[in-house]
């Protein structure tokens, strides 16, 4: 599948994959402080969750910004059994902000199944999207 370039071209990348073992919950913490900050800087919206060792991840922008951070979480070495979900392009947007939480956040969850949770609204089926891209 080829992604154009346009700089306003919106698209769609989104994982599942399991964290590297062992992985401390300090490295947690990091992982999603870095992708709040990272994605609320660079415009970019979606979520990210963590239950047990299990990441899921949806990140939608510009393709200028979501290309190669694709390439970076792909090659990320904690993530293990990576299965790309989508990456597409998309016509509008269908989160409204970067969504996670971290440990302080949760409810008071265990670190073992700490939750990143998406936006309230929920959102339509990641399946939906990616066949809307292809033409």
């Amino acid at each position: 599948m080829r992604i154009g370039h346009a700089e306003g071209e919106l698209v769609v990348f989104a994982i599942e994959s399991r964290s590297m073992p062992g992985l401390p919950p300090a490295a947690l913490l990091r992982i999603e402080e870095t992708a709040r900050t990272f994605n609320e800087a660079m415009g970019l919206t979606g979520e990210l969750r963590l239950q047990g060792q299990c990441f899921t991840l949806t990140v939608e922008g510009p393709s200028l910004v979501v290309l190669p951070l694709a390439g970076r979480v792909l090659a990320d070495p904690r993530h293990r059994a990576i299965r790309v979900k989508a990456l597409a392009r998309l016509a509008a947007r269908r989160f409204e902000a970067w969504t996670s939480c971290g440990f302080g956040d949760c409810n008071g969850l265990p670190a073992a199944n700490l939750t990143f949770m998406p936006s309230a609204r929920r959102q339509p089926a990641l399946r939906a999207v990616a066949g809307a891209g292809r033409r």
